[in-house]
């Protein structure tokens, strides 16, 4: 069973997942490898990943990611509509679309992942995977 995600704009809710095939469309959409931004080996590597997650990065990670009818074949208008208006709700921000490609990403279960431990009282360690459905 593969982890999803639901992505909620304009109260129309998307499931979002990427598959192997779907990262490889995104490379090429960018000409970058996605094993260059998400390497989270180490926490000093989470500021530089995040750091290169632009709009053209998320406009492919929608296209490839969200799996519906329209499966890889959103414009780049679509996919423009699609932002304005995730953004256009109060508190929703480019950083939490970001946020929800690089848990879609991590979700592939292909990359190492973090536990975050807020505070410092514990030591981060890495995270146990599952595959059950994510909320946002």
């Amino acid at each position: 069973m593969k982890t999803t995600r639901t992505l909620v704009i304009n109260d129309k809710s998307y499931e979002t997942y990427l598959t192997i095939r779907d990262m490889r469309m995104i490379e090429r959409e960018i000409g970058q490898s996605l094993l260059s931004i998400f390497d989270a080996s180490s926490l000093n590597i989470v500021a530089q990943m995040t750091k290169n997650i632009d709009l053209d990065l998320v406009m492919a990670a929608l296209r490839f990611g969200i799996q519906d009818d329209k499966h890889g074949a959103r414009t780049d208008d679509e996919l423009y509509d699609l932002i304005e208006a995730y953004c256009s709700v109060e508190g929703n921000t480019m950083d939490l679309l970001g946020g929800h490609v690089i848990a879609m990403v991590f979700d592939t279960g292909l990359y190492n992942k973090v536990k975050f431990h807020p505070g410092g009282t514990e030591k981060n360690v890495p995270a146990t995977a599952s595959k059950t459905a994510a909320k946002p």
